[in-house]
């Protein structure tokens, strides 16, 4: 018993830190970090965002037919388009029409971290976001984008309660862009 709690101690015990680095190392060290932060990650995905932003303006002018025709064209070639364009074109039409439709359907004026999020979990990063209308929407308009590229999406809620009042809020936008829930 006393060769096992050893062996537990020494593998929990802190290492002594390693020496700070000094002069043309440190550079370095801090240039490194500073790529793997992402910062030109995030640079691009703002620019996304501004995109989407931008074409969902030009799909809220659009009325009638006008409108429908773009959001079948739209949706096919989200559809046809999933190994064909680079990922940041393909979901900038989508997210601007799901965008659209929000609005069109629920009165939901989506703001950039909406976007930032869908954007982040269709291209297979976890987001944390604060509860509310927006994280609803990015969570939704990423279900549906999966859907379009045929894949199987489950959402999960923490109990049933919420999952049946999200569903039945959002069943109008999801019968506009066509995806049974």
């Amino acid at each position: 018993m006393t060769a096992y709690l050893s062996q537990h101690y020494d593998l929990v015990r802190p290492r002594a830190a390693p020496p700070l680095l000094v002069g043309m190392d440190a550079g370095l060290h801090g240039l490194s970090g500073w790529i793997r932060s992402g910062v030109g990650k995030r640079r691009e995905q703002e620019r996304l965002v501004d995109a989407v932003l931008v074409r969902q303006r030009a799909l809220a002018a659009m009325v009638g037919e006008r409108f429908a025709r773009e959001q079948r064209t739209l949706m096919a070639q989200v559809r046809r388009a999933s190994r064909h364009l680079p990922e940041n074109r393909r979901l900038e039409g989508a997210l601007a029409l799901l965008l659209e439709s929000a609005r069109r359907t629920l009165g939901i004026i989506p703001d950039r971290g909406c976007v930032l999020g869908a954007f982040g979990l269709c291209t297979g990063y976890l987001v944390e976001m604060p509860e509310g209308d927006a994280r609803d929407l990015a969570v939704a308009m990423a279900g549906v984008i999966t859907a379009w590229d045929g894949k199987p999406c489950h959402v999960m809620a923490l109990n049933d309660w919420l999952a049946n009042r999200t569903v039945e809020r959002f069943r109008p936008f999801y019968e506009m862009v066509g995806v049974d829930v």
